[in-house]
């Protein structure tokens, strides 16, 4: 987990400038849920210093209240999944961060995305 926040942003500056599809994704189930929240917050941060404020940043759709417009538009293989999720809509595509949790709820994952919009 040390690497993934240590390159994190070096990840993150390569996918806004990728014209094709990227995905990124980390999980360990030796590390603490904590561990792949402070991620999750730490790219959506510097995402939000770059790309604006998300189109929508908060829970994921398996929660049964509180995710109305959760989904980005997009296929993401881990969206089913998430716990928390942030999405930026962009001209070229979508961008996307998200936790999800795997394997009942033992696994954690963070995931960065980007997604080039169909036309």
């Amino acid at each position: 987990m040390l690497e993934a926040r240590a390159t994190i942003t070096q990840t993150l500056d390569d996918f806004l400038c990728s014209e094709e599809d990227r995905k990124y994704v980390t999980c360990d189930l030796n590390e603490d849920v904590t561990d792949i929240v402070s991620l999750y917050e730490a790219a959506t941060g510097y995402l939000e210093n770059k790309r604006g404020r998300a189109n929508y940043s908060g829970k994921g759709p398996v929660y049964p209240d509180g995710n109305e417009g959760s989904n980005p538009g997009v296929f993401i293989e881990d969206y089913s999944r998430s716990l928390q999720i942030s999405w930026w809509k962009t001209p070229r595509g979508v961008f996307a961060a998200l936790v999800s949790s795997h394997d009942a709820d033992s696994l954690y994952c963070f995931t960065v995305v980007y997604r080039k919009s169909v036309p």
